[in-house]
């Protein structure tokens, strides 16, 4: 499902890049001819303060550049600073590994809806669901909140899908109302203290694919025999679950149906009675339904019309009454039957032919899903150690939240990130016929993780799928920035009209300066806009603007200390 999602970024980028591709193979090249020759004749007419303009840029421009050159050659001579500068960003990129961030495969974002659910036991009346929404005041609590424009309520069975139209985001932008998010929260705190038996779900909205719930585990047995076991271990895991901070609306797949009696037989009071036990069953069910003595069938109509004989309502009102009936000549059932209740489940769920009890949860504003499952865990293996929480051979307990349904998903993503560095690499030593630059070039690629993390870290923006698509698209955006050096420095070196390697890298870090920067200016001014449409195209613009810009940095520096160190020639 995610990869139909996001199955047109991939396209889309390989299009527009052939597309550009040619663009620059054969149309830049004609129409630059045309451009740069009225250009030519331009410059002859301009005025003076014009001049002056173009003078003024391209004099601050030579300062930087020659301020850079001035920096990148006391490095190189400088062995200290050659292997400190090195160290300090090995270093420094162990270190980001360490921030503190959080994991969402999918992020929260504002939205025009919020969505509820509310939850009663198994069987119960559409009317009394409908009573439940009115006696717990859910309108009430709606007309107090300015944001809501529509209110609707839908009953299927035994829940209440809640339905609340907001303002649109832009108005209730312009007016200084509260997001949906905060909305959700009002609504939450509102209506914690519902009975046990009511649960209200408020399901918030998120960039990417539907899922069923973003936190959830599953209570798995291979035998049927421990269906009481696997059920009590659910309800306990369901009230661990509800003492997680983050968590809101938790319940369980048990729905448990009213129930069933069991009429238990005994053989030998029946025989002494003089009643055959077989004919007991159908009595009972004479006495509940009643028994068809007549079919009465009229000419030209096709339907019989049964004749039903049968106890009033009052007279099999409940057990009691049921148990008094007589079956045969002064032998009441109760002097032949026992009965015993069992409480009934409907609906169990298989998976790869194990019976599954789930239990989930949505989230509150700030909760978090992969903090949420680590607290989870830790409290249910301390509850294990403690002996307060025993699972009996044949019982487990396995993650079932939105995160662990994505895992395929996100190793898929990791190993196509492996792939694209794997196949530029073989690109690279084809190219250069070598292996020292592609690794060179490589690792402005590993390095940019640096400003990854930092740029992160610094807009408090969760890690989520946006930003494993920012790190495989940067993958290949900051190779280009070190393959230019890397040929202009391997050039310089080979074309014997430096003096030593030294002055053929300062040279190629000259020349390419410009390029180098202006790639890394106009890359990030067009992604830029990405950050203010919501939050999952945020992470994406922010991994890439600052992946980019330290990457940018790394190549004009590391680059050049790299082949000082590591290329003999």
């Amino acid at each position: 499902v995610v990869g139909k999602f996001l199955s047109f970024i991939p396209i889309a980028v390989s299009i527009v890049l052939t597309v550009s591709l040619f663009v620059s193979l054969f149309i830049i090249p004609a129409v630059s001819s045309v451009i740069l020759k009225a250009e030519k004749n331009t410059k002859n007419s301009e005025n003076s303060e014009e001049v002056s303009r173009r003078a003024k840029i391209n004099n601050f421009i030579g300062i930087v550049i020659n301020k850079y050159t001035k920096i990148l050659e006391k490095i190189l001579v400088t062995p200290v600073l050659k292997y400190g500068i090195f160290a300090f960003t090995l270093f420094l990129f162990i270190a980001t590994l360490f921030l503190p961030s959080k994991f969402e495969m999918f992020p929260t974002a504002d939205s025009d809806r919020i969505s509820m659910t509310l939850i009663l036991p198994e069987g119960t009346e559409s009317k009394k669901v409908l009573q439940t929404v009115a006696d717990i005041k859910i309108e009430t609590v709606v007309a107090e909140l300015p944001e809501t424009s529509i209110f609707s309520v839908t009953i299927k069975k035994n829940t209440a899908e809640i339905l609340l139209e907001l303002l649109p985001f832009k108005e209730r932008e312009r007016r200084g109302m509260r997001t949906s998010s905060e909305l959700e929260t009002i609504i939450v705190n509102r209506f914690k203290n519902l009975p046990e038996n009511i649960i209200l779900q408020v399901q918030r909205e998120k960039k990417g694919p539907k899922s069923k719930f973003p936190v959830g585990f599953n209570v798995k047995i291979a035998d049927s025999s421990l269906l009481q076991e696997a059920k009590s271990i659910t309800q306990k895991i369901t009230t661990l679950l509800k003492t997680v901070e983050g968590t809101q609306g938790v319940t369980n797949s048990i729905t448990e149906i009213p129930g069933e009696f069991n009429f238990i037989i005994d053989k030998e009071k029946a025989f002494l009675q003089g009643i055959n036990p077989l004919d007991i069953p159908s009595s009972i069910r004479g006495a509940v339904y009643g028994d068809i003595v007549a079919t009465f069938k009229k000419e030209g109509v096709s339907d019989d019309l049964d004749i039903r004989l049968q106890f009033k309502e009052n007279q099999v009102s409940n057990m009691t009454k049921i148990l008094s009936i007589e079956i045969a000549n002064g032998v009441k059932l109760s002097d032949v039957v026992t009965v015993n209740k069992q409480s009934g489940i409907a609906e169990i769920t298989r998976d790869d032919g194990d019976l599954v009890f789930t239990v989930s949860s949505f989230l509150t504003e700030n909760g978090n899903a992969e903090e949420v499952t680590k607290a989870m865990v830790l409290l249910i293996d301390e509850k294990i150690a403690s002996g307060e929480l025993v699972l009996p051979n044949g019982v487990t307990i396995e993650d079932a939240s939105e995160n662990k349904n994505n895992e395929e998903l996100m190793k898929a993503m990791v190993s196509a990130l492996i792939l694209a560095i794997l196949m530029m690499f073989f690109i690279l030593v084809i190219q250069f016929e070598a292996y020292a630059p592609p690794l060179l070039i490589l690792q402005t690629v590993i390095f940019a993780q640096i400003g990854v993390a930092i740029g992160l870290y610094l807009t408090g923006t969760d890690k989520s799928m946006s930003y494993m698509l920012g790190l495989i698209s940067l993958s290949g955006i900051v190779v280009n920035d070190a393959i230019i050096l890397v040929d202009k420095i391997r050039t310089n070196v080979f074309s014997g009209e430096f003096k030593n390697k030294i002055e053929a890298i300062v040279n190629a870090g000259k020349t390419r300066f410009i390029p180098v920067v202006l790639t890394t200016i106009t890359t990030s001014a067009g992604i830029f806009p990405l950050i203010f449409i919501d939050s999952f195209w945020a992470g994406l613009a922010y991994t890439i603007i600052f992946g980019l810009s330290v990457s940018s940095l790394l190549t004009l520096f590391l680059i050049p200390i790299g082949y000082m160190l590591f290329q003999k020639k």
